[in-house]
């Protein structure tokens, strides 16, 4: 969803999740951890966190909790809808998108964070300078992690079949 943040007047994104579950409570702890690593700003390759918020929505005397992350709008496609509707693109154009998205991994690993499903539908391609942003941090997880909200990586799976390097399906599907 969109919305303003009156506060600041930003366009900011909204994530409903319907119950906080382990992967949403580790979607929240990552993207929080991925925001200190810009203490004053975000990262322009991978999307920022805002805050979050329990809201109540009362439907037919029903009433729902939600939790809500927010984060950074951003005004784009998903690379995957890129590609069916503009592709193919120039290699100058792959080129900055490649650079910039090693870039922004290299930074998450540095904080020992894995996104652990980087694919063309989690990459957003920006309107105004066709930068790229990695989003959907939801099984992500972190090697330097204490807190029970996050899986070490090494215990973690999850992720998108046709995008797993091999080595990964066989740690985590394939042996005992």
């Amino acid at each position: 969803l969109r919305a303003t943040d009156k506060k600041t007047g930003q366009e900011v994104a909204l994530k409903l999740l319907h119950s906080l579950t382990d992967s949403s409570k580790r979607e929240v702890a990552i993207l929080i951890n991925v925001s200190k690593i810009y203490r004053n700003g975000c990262s322009k390759n991978i999307l920022c966190y805002k805050d979050q918020f329990a809201a109540l929505y009362d439907e037919k005397d029903v009433k729902r909790r939600f939790e809500v992350i927010v984060t950074q709008f951003i005004a784009g496609k998903s690379l995957d809808n890129k590609i069916q509707e503009e592709g193919p693109f120039t290699v100058s154009v792959v080129s900055k998108w490649a650079q910039q998205l090693f870039a922004a991994i290299k930074l998450c690993h540095s904080y020992g964070i894995s996104h652990m499903d980087i694919k063309p539908a989690n990459l957003m391609i920006r309107n105004d300078n066709s930068d790229l942003v990695i989003i959907d941090f939801g099984i992500s997880c972190n090697e330097n992690s204490n807190s029970s909200q996050v899986e070490n990586c090494k215990n973690a799976g999850g992720g998108t079949l046709v995008y797993m390097s091999p080595d990964y399906i066989n740690s985590c599907y394939l042996s005992n």
